[in-house]
């Protein structure tokens, strides 16, 4: 029930045009995430989990080219940090 509240919510946070974020940067971030994820995920559940993930991203930097910049230089632990609410 938790998981399935955060991912509304974050479907819900994506659907609303945050002006610090370009259509291109979700696009290529739900793309490159589910390309991924659907290594160990059917479709769906890629698609759900990304869609989390970036709604966590969205909301933890303020801008594209802020979560750029945080995200190139991430080690696997903060990355598995980042998405592990969507799990």
């Amino acid at each position: 029930m938790k998981k399935l509240l955060l991912i509304l919510l974050s479907i819900t946070f994506i659907s609303c045009n945050n002006a610090g974020f370009s259509q291109e940067f979700k696009d290529n971030f739900k793309r490159e995430c589910i390309k991924n994820a659907k290594v160990n995920l059917s479709t769906s559940q890629a698609q759900s989990s990304c869609n989390c993930v970036l709604g966590i991203v969205m909301t933890k930097y303020g801008s594209d080219s802020e979560a750029d910049k945080k995200m190139i230089n991430m080690s696997m632990n903060d990355i598995m940090e980042l998405v592990e609410p969507c799990q």
